[in-house]
């Protein structure tokens, strides 16, 4: 039956990307509603071992801590909804998005609504229905074992995973107030709140999905602030991005709350930049300066659920590239 599933919500994504490319051959390309574009994203990690104590900073403590990779396939079908005739409301719109992500070890169909009733404030919400699977080392859908202290390979039919959210964004331009081309101070900030998990899998469960360990099904944030400067020039774009993520109720992780901190706000700082080719390529570069928890116990390998949080560890993650290209 999970099979059957997976199977039916490929096709049906499937036939929608196909109906986008179909309609949007025949549409004039400055009007149309169809919307088509390719993003890849990577990422090379660096190793910072653990340094047990209060707040603090861990240094690199080696170059190669791995890599990461997916590409993802987005179309949209944009509705406009005009709420009158004033230029704060006549672009309203609503638009359908379908996208499908694939990595070396999970696969996650997406579909999503967006309303944008006013220029510089937008809704949306969504869902995905994603599988996962291990090879070659790599580690897309596990589970830990308190008993043998280790994550244990899962079936990857019989645990798929589910996210729905719902997110508002505003946005904000200076080019807007005043003209020109060296005028643009962005600004963006959104609030996405999300219940993900596996299924059959016990509640509280600790598990890992995409390589990311110590997860659990729960209502979950994730906070996010871009400002920066733009520009008419192929660097289009530096700035800076802020994101705070976690748990809402940390009692999600069940016993182990008490001491691993379940409501744990893993926070980040990153400058960024975007490099504009044209009209149809673009590429974002992000220096990743990122936290994680602080245990009064000594650990290299990961965040051992078992361990006692006592405060806040700052470290470099990482160098995070995404590429898009749109079709149409």
């Amino acid at each position: 039956m999970k099979k059957q599933i997976v199977k039916l919500t490929s096709i049906l994504m499937l036939t929608l990307f196909s109906a986008f490319a179909l309609y949007a051959e025949n549409a004039d390309e400055e009007k149309s509603p169809w919307a088509l574009s390719l993003t890849t994203d990577a990422a090379f990690d660096f190793k910072s071992d653990y340094v047990s104590g209060p707040t603090h900073f861990a240094p690199i403590t080696k170059v190669y801590g791995g890599i990461e990779a997916c590409i993802t396939l987005n179309g949209s079908y944009t509705l406009a909804t005009p709420l009158g005739e004033s230029w704060l409301v006549k672009d309203a719109h609503v638009a359908f998005g379908a996208a499908m992500e694939l990595s070396p070890i999970t696969f996650k169909p997406t579909l999503s609504i967006e309303f944008q009733p006013l220029p510089f404030f937008v809704l949306s919400a969504g869902g995905s229905f994603g599988i996962g699977w291990n090879m070659l080392g790599f580690e897309g859908l596990c589970a830990y074992d308190y008993y043998f202290d280790e994550y244990q390979k899962l079936s990857t039919f019989e645990h798929p995973y589910y996210e729905a959210w719902a997110k508002a964004t505003i946005m904000f331009d200076t080019g807007a107030i005043f003209a020109g081309d060296w005028t643009h101070v962005v600004m963006m900030a959104n609030f996405k709140t999300m219940y993900a998990g596996l299924m059959n899998i016990g509640r509280n469960t600790v598990y890992e999905w995409q390589a990311s360990k110590n997860q659990v099904q729960g209502l979950q944030y994730d906070a996010q602030v871009v400002l920066g400067y733009q520009m008419p020039l192929v660097l289009s774009l530096a700035g800076i991005r802020f994101q705070a993520t976690g748990h809402f109720d940390g009692s999600d992780y069940g016993a182990i709350n008490s001491t691993f901190d379940g409501a744990f706000a893993s926070i980040s700082l990153s400058p960024l930049f975007q490099f504009s080719f044209g009209d149809k390529d673009s590429l974002i570069c992000l220096l990743d300066f990122s936290s994680r928890r602080s245990f009064a116990e000594s650990n290299s390998a990961y965040e051992d659920v078992r361990l006692h949080t006592v405060g806040r560890e700052w470290y470099f993650r990482r160098v995070a590239f995404s590429y898009t290209h749109k079709f149409f």
